[in-house]
């Protein structure tokens, strides 16, 4: 998918989708691995506009991206941690049709690891795309 990205052939494909629906797909594919390593896997609660609202966007990469960043969570988190899922809407400036209504939603994922230095995340930013860095180095390629 970098490739494609990169050289711009990455189609979306835009389809409406549930929040909620969305994360508890992630749930149900991390709850057995989180408890399997002692981690405790939370979802914040929605707040009541993302909860009961529909959203447009490619699922398949939303679901790419927010399984990436709790597969990595997860793993990179000690027994007894904690990794948190939260989402929040926010107003979106750039409307191309004024009968639509844009916001951004931010799906934050955050755990209780030992984070990275900041030298570290210099080098993960300057490295590229397959950068790796700190614990990640040691452990080699094996994320989702």
């Amino acid at each position: 998918d970098f490739e494609r990205i990169d050289s711009g052939r990455l189609e979306l494909a835009f389809s409406a989708f549930s929040v909620r629906q969305l994360l508890v797909g992630t749930r149900s594919t991390f709850a057995t691995l989180a408890a399997k390593k002692g981690v405790s896997l939370v979802l914040e609660p929605l707040p009541p506009i993302v909860r009961t609202s529909r959203y447009v966007g490619d699922v398949l990469r939303l679901t790419q991206c927010l399984n990436n960043g709790v597969s990595n969570a997860i793993k990179f988190t000690p027994e007894g941690g904690e990794v948190t899922v939260s989402v929040t809407e926010r107003p979106h400036e750039h409307v191309e049709e004024p009968a639509e209504e844009w916001v951004w939603l931010d799906l934050v994922v955050t755990d209780t690891g030992v984070g990275l230095d900041a030298t570290d995340l210099q080098k993960l930013h300057a490295g590229g795309p397959f950068a790796q860095v700190g614990v990640g180095l040691q452990q080699g390629s094996g994320g989702t």
